[in-house]
């Protein structure tokens, strides 16, 4: 099946779902005033994904910055893939001197009661 793609534009991160690899990318910066139709698209997107996949999912999280709105949605969303698919892997990159992102990463990690792999790279 062919990837999906959601453009990068100046307020939303750019989005693969690559169904050979079972990946779920998200990169760029999220910052939509209210994230609802974007995150609309992006749900359903995702929903679709989840039924075409086997068992294991992997989430490549790499935003520089993502505002309280996208929070909450992408929070909302990796809810679903963890309840959808229990072999769920979460991959969070973040900058090497980015302590917000890297803890947003670790509230997650409480929230969805799992272990991340943390990577960090310099920009």
């Amino acid at each position: 099946m062919k990837n999906i793609n959601i453009q990068a534009t100046p307020i939303t991160p750019e989005i693969i779902f690559d169904f050979n690899n079972q990946t779920i990318t998200l990169k760029g910066k999220s910052l939509p005033e209210y994230g609802g139709t974007f995150y609309d698209e992006v749900e359903d997107k995702i929903n679709f994904f989840l039924l075409q996949i086997e068992n294991e999912l992997t989430i490549v999280f790499n935003l520089m910055y993502m505002n309280t709105s996208s929070n909450k949605r992408i929070l909302e969303l990796f809810k679903k893939c963890k309840n959808s698919k229990p072999e769920l892997k979460v991959i969070w990159k973040h900058l090497y001197d980015d302590d917000f992102m890297k803890e947003e990463g670790e509230t997650y990690e409480k929230i969805l009661n799992m272990k991340f792999v943390y990577q960090s790279y310099h920009d």
